[in-house]
């Protein structure tokens, strides 16, 4: 008997429409959720390098052409409706210039990865060359949320989108350089809304994660590039998820590179900089590191800070959350005695699901781990872990990229390298987008 009413309630709670069973026998209103995640269009993009010393992208692409390149789902790291397509042309060697390509097709997309995620399919007068890399800007889509008719009130749970962490330096030998640094996680807000205050109907904007920036430094002696900062989720005005900053880029000196913070309540995480961490955003976000670790979000939805990177070419430890982003991993640099730095893991998410953070690459040359959401997300808990971030390297070797962070997360910082013939700087690993979950109670 007892096996049976246990069956029974669990039936009544699985149903979105159920009522819920209070203690005494009273009920909760019947409720519905309605998820709305990120979806954007491509404006601009613009062809980087990341080997020292290239001036074009890729090969194989065939002598003086012009024609289309369209991007392609790579696994599910891309995932759209219809697909972007550029139009570029290509050198008299089979290359793609660097620099800017014309938007053909914005496509409309749900799923966006970093730039070392492209892969790219040729057409027009173009042969199928390999090895085209972008930085790719991304612009949200407003969306509309419509209330299912009876709804007397919502309980809105907005997430901002984590920030980008830096790119890595290119070094001259016997100088110390910090590695990019990492991205700050996404405040989660919540928001108890009339029917009165939502009418007819209120427009969503998810903030996307940073990804147009963190590019290696890829000439003698050159910083990377800083990321970018995440962007703010909107439900009309009446609700806001606010960003994490972005990561500072890897420095050409003996000074570290600062993480971007953690969002808060009332205001987003600011960008890490030269030798200074982000500052937390409002109340309770996390600051980032530099040559400390970086702080958590202090109340259940802040953002942790992103970890720094020293000026000996060691990361500092990302912050941690409770329920809101997580910060990424700061990026390995290289000591003034030529040893590489590995790259710094994620912080912690020690909300409901006890995430682990993603790890960073662990030796020379070796990219950080993407993080990863909660398996049966909830309403009110659905950010995941940051990314952790890439190791450094030497001379005519490949740096580390950082790793994308899960939903609302930072991303990693990407690694430093001793510039030399080939040699080859780490990207900054993307932010997570931000998520908007909608509660309707009846």
């Amino acid at each position: 008997m007892r096996k049976l009413l246990a069956l029974g309630l669990l039936i009544l709670l699985s149903s979105a429409q159920a009522q819920t069973i209070l203690p005494g026998g009273s009920s909760a209103p019947p409720t519905n959720v309605q998820r709305f995640t990120a979806l954007a269009s491509l404006t601009s993009a613009t062809y980087v390098c990341q080997i020292n010393g290239c001036t074009t992208i890729g090969s194989g692409y065939g002598a003086t052409a012009t024609g289309t390149l369209t991007l392609t789902t790579n696994g599910g790291k891309f995932v759209c409706s219809t697909y972007p397509v550029l139009t570029v042309t290509s050198t008299a060697g089979g290359a793609i210039t660097t620099g800017a390509a014309t938007v053909t097709t914005a496509g409309s997309c749900t799923v966006m990865g970093g730039t070392v995620d492209e892969v790219w399919t040729a057409g027009g007068g173009l042969s199928a060359g390999t090895g085209a890399l972008a930085a790719l800007t991304w612009t949200a889509t407003a969306q509309t949320y419509t209330p299912t008719v009876g709804m007397q009130y919502v309980m809105a749970y907005a997430a901002g989108g984590g920030g980008q962490g830096g790119g890595g330096a290119s070094v001259a030998s016997g100088t110390a350089t910090s590695g990019g640094a990492g991205g700050g996680g996404g405040s989660m807000n919540p928001c108890f809304i009339s029917a009165a205050q939502i009418g007819a109907s209120k427009t969503v904007t998810i903030g996307l994660g940073g990804r147009s920036g963190g590019n290696p430094g890829v000439t003698a002696s050159s910083a990377g590039s800083i990321g970018q900062a995440g962007g703010v989720t909107t439900l009309g005005s009446l609700c806001k998820g606010l960003n994490g900053g972005a990561g500072f880029n890897g420095i050409n000196a003996a000074t570290a590179a600062g993480g971007g913070a953690g969002g808060g309540s009332g205001q987003g995480g600011g960008n890490g900089s030269s030798g200074s961490p982000g500052s937390g955003g409002g109340i309770g976000g996390g600051n980032g590191g530099a040559a400390s670790a970086a702080t958590s979000g202090v109340y259940l939805g802040a953002g942790g800070g992103g970890g720094g990177s020293t000026a000996t070419g060691a990361p500092s430890a990302a912050g941690t959350a409770a329920t809101g982003g997580t910060g990424g991993g700061g990026g390995g640099g290289v000591t003034s005695g030529n040893s590489a730095g590995v790259g710094g893991g994620s912080g912690s998410q020690l909300g409901i699901f006890l995430l682990s953070g993603a790890s960073g690459g662990a030796s020379a040359g070796l990219s950080g781990s993407a993080g990863t959401n909660p398996v049966a997300p909830l309403p009110n808990a659905e950010c995941g872990i940051g990314g952790g971030a890439g190791a450094g390297n030497l001379t005519t070797l490949v740096a580390g990229n950082g790793a994308a962070g899960a939903l609302c997360s930072g991303g990693g910082g990407g690694g430093s390298v001793v510039n030399g013939t080939g040699s080859a700087p780490g990207f900054g690993g993307p932010g997570g987008d931000g998520v908007l979950d909608v509660v309707e109670f009846f």
